[in-house]
């Protein structure tokens, strides 16, 4: 029985003497050997085991951990086995005298278990003849953890991105993407290789991707935060609203290294406030028309009168005299003019007494036909023709026949306008939604958005002075709001125009 001192101090059991034993722990005690060992080890758990897998030399790190146990089997100790441990490492080092690797898991003295990488290699003889293992343990178990808390946080803030509703991404340092996006893919339905490098710009609306890229490369030039608005197309083909923000990562040298951001979907918002300036400025509208048309009538009837008498007594005159006479030209110049003032008349008249009147059955498709007889002389005219596209299968519809009619007249005449010679007027109906719609297009110039925006206001026309009153589109809109329905405006200019009536089958 002997008792050997290592140089560190540590104390290692009594044990039998063997051969094996004896040479590897005369190998063990050459301080040159030694000192590399120590080297090798700094900062790891080191254990040297006998070819019969007995520890002969543990330190620090291994008998605090697993408590100092020379002379007792490995398998035994670290592992809590009864036999030599499948995919041992050093058993694999003892057969071909290599370095060999595994990932292990021990059970420390006080019952935990102790993730480590084993890193074996062989210790031999003067004579190249091995005759002991060394293991480098290199403890993985606060490293695994820190990769697990790491994938679990990454996977914590993608599942709060997405309830959020945004889509998370990052991109080098020119704007292209290198690393699959899960969450952009699943909103646009592109594959991971049609969003790299710029193809995710494939799914911004062509309306808004000009403008994005071009606040994009501002932002790479001036290396500040990138913010823009822009729609994004769903994998269904609609396309969203989004409010997206990029951040640059600078390094040390204040270059751009990468972007993070997040596009967020503000498409409900956006309709809410687009709803809410709509019906703010209806009730503007309503409340505008509610008061000019007070106005109107009460200038109309004091105008009526004597306009009445001007033009009685100017055709009386003129049919008492001769067309030789002088004073005939005139007279008859008094007539027309006052002919046109009572027509305008009958137009104020009739905007400020717009409501609800007797409604009746029609079949819209027979009422159209009948009113363009009134106007297809003019049509002609212009060497114009008319199309008719009427749906065939149109249910009855219960309106004021004589409004609907005046409707269809001041449109028409208003396309007659607007087109020039050989030019076309395409009337079309349909139902679409428990409702009937009305479409009248011409091939005219067009309109600008600015004339958009005012057509239905009272005596707002483009026309030349005394050829329109401004009132046959006011009048137009609300007839038809009185009849539960809506008029709206389609037109470009160069492109024509299209206004599209809806009226509901059940007022």
């Amino acid at each position: 029985m002997e008792t050997y001192e290592l140089p560190l101090g540590e104390k290692m059991k009594n044990i039998t003497s063997d051969k094996n034993f004896t040479k590897a722990l005369e190998l063990l005690k050459d301080k040159n050997n030694l000192l590399d060992i120590l080297m090798t080890a700094m900062g790891d758990g080191l254990s040297i085991q006998d070819v019969n897998m007995r520890i002969i030399y543990q330190n620090k790190f291994m008998i605090d951990n697993f408590g100092d146990h020379a002379g007792e089997y490995c398998f035994s100790v670290y592992e809590k086995r009864e036999k030599i441990c499948e995919g041992c490492p050093i058993q694999a080092t003892f057969k071909d005298g290599k370095a060999h690797q595994a990932l292990r898991v021990g059970i420390t003295k006080d019952g935990k278990p102790f993730r480590f990488e084993n890193i074996s290699t062989a210790l031999t003889d003067k004579n190249g003849k091995i005759i002991a293992g060394m293991e480098l343990c290199r403890m993985v178990e606060e490293r695994e953890k820190a990769k697990d808390d790491l994938q679990k946080s990454e996977e914590r803030y993608r599942s709060y991105i997405e309830i959020t509703g945004q889509l998370a991404w990052i991109t080098n340092a020119k704007g292209e993407i290198e690393e699959d996006i899960p969450s952009w893919r699943k909103f646009t339905g592109q594959s991971y290789e049609e969003t790299r490098g710029f193809g995710w710009a494939k799914a911004l609306h062509p309306d808004d991707a000009e403008c994005a890229l071009k606040t994009w490369n501002e932002a790479i030039k001036t290396k500040t935060t990138y913010s823009a608005e822009y729609r994004i197309k769903k994998y269904d083909g609609t396309y969203r609203f989004f409010w997206t923000k990029g951040i640059p990562v600078l390094n040390k040298d204040g270059n751009i290294i990468e972007w993070i951001g997040a596009s967020v979907d503000i498409t409900d918002k956006k309709l809410d406030e687009e709803e809410k300036q709509k019906l703010q400025s209806q009730l503007i509208q309503s409340e505008k028309m509610a008061a000019i048309g007070q106005l109107v009538g009460g200038i109309a009837h004091e105008i009526n009168n004597p306009m009445g008498v001007i033009l009685g007594f100017a055709q009386i005159v003129a049919k008492n005299i001769k067309e030789e006479n002088p004073l005939y030209m005139p007279l008859k110049s008094i007539e027309r003019e006052a002919i046109r003032c009572k027509e305008l008349i009958r137009d104020l008249l009739t905007f400020s007494r717009i409501g609800k009147t007797q409604a009746e059955l029609i079949d819209i498709n027979k009422t159209i036909n009948e009113t363009l007889s009134l106007i297809e002389s003019q049509v002609k005219l212009k060497e114009s023709e008319i199309i008719k596209e009427f749906s065939t299968a149109l249910p009855l519809i219960s309106v004021n026949k004589n409004q609907i009619q005046q409707i269809i007249v001041n449109l028409c005449n208003n396309a007659i306008d607007a087109i020039s010679y050989n030019g076309k007027i395409t009337i079309k109906t349909k139902t679409n939604d428990n409702q009937i719609e009305i479409y009248i297009s011409d091939t005219g110039k067009g309109m600008t958005e600015k004339i958009k925006k005012h057509i239905f206001e009272p005596f707002f026309t483009t026309k030349e002075v005394g050829k329109g009153t401004g009132l046959g589109l006011s009048i137009s809109y609300e007839i038809i709001k009185n009849h539960n329905g809506t008029i709206i405006v389609e037109s470009e200019p160069g492109k024509g125009t299209t206004f599209i009536i809806k009226l509901p089958l059940s007022v």
